[in-house]
């Protein structure tokens, strides 16, 4: 955690956890997703608690955040941290396979153009 306050200096592991909670509490997903990390974790000061760590993942998952709806499916996949809950699982599991289809439609699609663009590119090149 090497995260610097406004001159520079690095901040200590309980400042940027303390900054985190801020953002966290404002409903800033990437702030949620990171003390879901740490709690995991057992960094920055804070006990390792999946409990706690579920619930950060949560909110940044209810919020869109991808990287917390991967691991929260990973948590219910392997029931840790979580208590048992067939309804919780599949909405995690349908989340994050809808965030993965969505993913993978974005990529297709970039790749679709950048291969257009190259195809137009080599077009022009032979026009010269």
């Amino acid at each position: 955690m090497a995260n610097d306050n406004d001159q520079g200096d690095p901040l200590s592991e309980k400042e940027t956890v303390r900054w985190y909670r801020v953002a966290a509490n404002q409903s800033d997903a990437d702030a949620q997703f990171s003390l879901g990390t740490l709690h995991w974790a057992g960094r920055g000061g804070l006990p390792q608690d999946g409990a706690e760590a579920a619930r950060w993942y949560r909110l940044a998952a209810d919020a869109g955040h991808d990287a917390a709806q991967f691991n929260l499916s990973a948590m219910h996949a392997n029931s840790q941290g979580v208590p048992p809950d067939d309804a919780e699982d599949e909405t995690a599991r349908d989340r994050a396979t809808l965030n993965d289809s969505a993913m993978t439609a974005t990529a297709k699609a970039t790749n679709t153009n950048l291969l257009a663009s190259r195809l137009e590119s080599h077009r022009v090149l032979r026009l010269r």
